[in-house]
């Protein structure tokens, strides 16, 4: 006997069902109609899973790096390239990968991804210098960055316009709890077998991250629009009856015809990559979400790397500013779901404006603060609203890049983020040693505001519109 889900027509779809009989409906038409189930939510927990590996990886070292400078007698300047050289590999990885995934297709890097980042995490745990550390943390970056742009085309491709904003703030949720955890587990592994092998431990533990990864996501379905951009219609067309089929046997009864606005029939498919990225429309948007990465991140990582060594220099112990740090931490869970609801019903321009205004202060804040009460709320308060941007630009750049460029698009404004996030550790590392933590935290201030008032200025409200209505 075959198994429902081998067959697209075993259920009672409607006519769209048939494949001998073609049908006059837009894929986004055939996608807004569909009813949000179990089935959607599955693959959110896969696509969430590919984020948490990537915000575990990275905020991870934020707390390991101490006992990484201690053992490898690392100084400022050298501790500021170790935790900048990943990002310089996740910025390659973001660009190269986009480029691939708008090329080859979302679920192909997503499958391969995970043994790039997988296998230097391993290596890492085997440095024995700063060049060692840093060569493996840049290869480690490379499989990382692969994975975003691909992650979240898919969100914006497959799930329906009222849910994006909401299903990104849940994968942050994901990415948040996950930290929280890994940040224990540092605690309690440094605290038992000490910092040298310690720090090490961790870095095996992402490894297995990976192999579990592997397995997880062999199940992804390919992206129907995708398909349709390139100009694969045969291909589309399965895929989507595919799709249909599964939702159809999560929602239990027959799903809702779809409903024609007589606007948008299909996905441009001319050929896409960097040139739509400065094709007329695309332009003001493409520089628009660069220059927003780039300042949010240059402040957020040179903010987050430094956040425990921070903490340590105020005179806490490796181990008990990794514990703070949990505090810290778990402010983010909140954050993340409330960010995703406040999107989808205030619109994603005044959330992001809001968030980075409120980020901006925290920022200030955390850098004057002297006491350990106000370092914890000034810390948890600045994280909250720094994963409320984070939650926020993931969902909103996707949505700004039709979809024959929508990987390239984000990979590309990751990318030029991840210049900042390379600058922005030794930038801090260059200001504390001039004008101590509080002129490099307002500096970073600074920058939250910029990117608040670029929002304000060129940023296009994606509010409740379909990807292909947004892209016209």
């Amino acid at each position: 006997m075959k198994n429902k889900h081998e067959n697209p027509d075993h259920h009672d779809v409607g006519h769209l069902a048939r494949p001998d009989r073609p049908t006059a409906y837009s894929l986004s038409e055939r996608f807004e109609r569909l009813p949000f189930t179990g089935y959607q939510r599955w693959l959110a927990v896969i696509l969430a899973t590919c984020f948490a590996a990537d915000a575990v990886d990275l905020v991870m070292l934020s707390y390991l790096l101490s006992a990484i400078t201690l053992d490898l007698g690392l100084t400022v300047q050298q501790a500021g390239i170790a935790g900048g050289s990943v990002f310089a590999g996740v910025g390659v990885g973001a660009t190269a990968a986009g480029y691939l995934s708008d090329r080859f297709g979302r679920r192909k890097i997503l499958i391969h991804s995970m043994l790039i980042w997988g296998t230097a995490s391993l290596l890492t745990a085997f440095s024995w210098d700063i060049w060692s550390f840093s060569f493996f943390r840049f290869v480690t970056g490379l499989g990382l960055g692969a994975e975003l742009p691909a992650v979240f085309a898919l969100v914006a491709e497959i799930m329906p316009a009222n849910r994006r904003a909401s299903i990104s703030g849940w994968m942050h949720v994901a990415s948040q709890s996950s930290v929280v955890l890994f940040t224990l587990a540092s605690f309690g592994v440094i605290s038992l077998i000490g910092t040298s092998l310690g720090w090490r431990a961790m870095f095996v533990v992402m490894f297995v991250v990976a192999l579990a990864a592997l397995y997880i996501r062999r199940n992804l379905p390919e992206s129907p629009r995708w398909y349709e951009a390139s100009g694969r219609h045969d291909e589309a067309e399965h895929a989507m009856r595919r799709f249909e089929a599964a939702v159809a046997d999560a929602y239990g009864k027959p799903l809702p015809s779809p409903k024609s606005g007589g606007k948008i029939v299909s996905a441009a498919t001319e050929r896409g990559g960097f040139r739509t990225l400065f094709a007329p429309g695309y332009t003001q948007r493409t520089l628009f979400a660069w220059s927003l990465w780039f300042l949010f991140l240059l402040a957020y990582y040179g903010i987050s790397v430094w956040v425990g060594k921070f903490l340590v220099d105020r005179g806490m112990s490796i181990t008990a500013s990794i514990g703070t740090g949990v505090f810290i931490t778990m402010a983010g869970i909140p954050a993340a779901w409330i960010t995703g609801q406040a999107m989808e019903r205030f619109g994603r321009k005044i959330v992001i404006i809001i968030a980075l205004l409120c980020v901006a202060v925290a920022a200030f804040l955390y850098g004057q603060a002297s006491t350990y009460v106000l370092v914890v709320a000034a810390g948890a308060a600045m994280h909250f609203f720094l994963v409320s941007v984070a939650t926020a630009i993931y969902a909103y750049t996707p949505e700004l890049f039709p979809t024959r460029a929508r990987s390239t698009g984000l990979g590309t404004a990751s990318t030029v983020g991840r210049i900042a996030a390379v600058s922005g550790p030794l930038l801090i590392s260059a200001l504390i040693l001039k004008w101590d933590y509080t002129g490099a935290f307002i500096a970073c201030a600074l920058c939250f505001s910029a990117a608040a008032l670029l929002v304000w200025w060129f940023g296009p409200e994606t509010q409740d519109r379909s990807i292909e209505d947004i892209s016209s």
